[in-house]
């Protein structure tokens, strides 16, 4: 998929715009309220996860590529 914004959008405003494009995906991501990724997925910017960035706040600039990595939980 491939999605335009303008510099500076977070990772926040992508996931959102996702989840409006695809509902079903939703449950991908962890609750944005928590500003948490770990749960349900990693978010890379760059290969680099957004834990160690800016979280969801992680802004965005022309070129950087984001990889979303589905986590699976199980026991």
């Amino acid at each position: 998929m491939t999605l335009s914004f303008q510099d500076g959008a977070s990772i926040r405003s992508v996931v959102e715009t996702i989840c409006q494009e695809l509902p079903s995906l939703k449950h991908t991501f962890s609750d944005l309220e928590l500003n948490d990724a770990r749960s349900n997925s990693l978010i890379l910017v760059n290969g680099r996860e957004i834990s160690v960035l800016d979280g969801y706040e992680t802004q965005l600039c022309d070129g950087d590529e984001i990889v979303f990595v589905p986590v699976v939980h199980g026991g």
